[in-house]
């Protein structure tokens, strides 16, 4: 029920990056999605979850992301470690996004980093097929 939805963004703490985030991207997002979605009742308002989910188009992580927030959660995603350079790398490590450095010795790193992000109650998005 919408009167049961908590706040946008829930109570964990968005900071600056987060905030930045949701100013630009949330207009944008609502001209461009539908708003047709639904299932996000079952979602867990506090506490660690894994939420997985279909990566079938770039769009994919700002859709994701604005659904999450419209349901209380703050999106955590396991993302490919070139995000964190150049432009976007700041964006990334300030909204406490993990890095996963594919291919390296380094990729199975992100998993541990993912493990701490849950206990610390976050909602952590991974592409299974990533």
């Amino acid at each position: 029920m919408a009167g049961d939805r908590p706040r946008r963004g829930g109570n964990e703490k968005r900071g600056f990056w987060f905030g930045l985030c949701i100013l630009i991207l949330y207009p944008l997002n609502s001209l461009l999605a539908k708003r047709d979605r639904g299932g996000w009742e079952n979602l867990p308002r506090e506490g660690g979850v894994i939420l997985a989910a279909n990566h079938i188009s770039v769009v994919d992580p700002l859709i994701i992301a604005r659904d999450l927030y419209d349901a209380g959660r703050l999106p955590h995603y396991l993302a490919k470690a070139s995000l964190f350079r150049g432009p976007s790398g700041p964006i990334m490590r300030g909204a406490h996004q993990i890095p996963v450095h594919r291919g390296t010795a380094d990729a199975a790193k992100s998993l541990g980093d993912a493990v701490e992000a849950l206990k610390q109650g976050y909602c952590v998005i991974i592409y299974p097929e990533g």
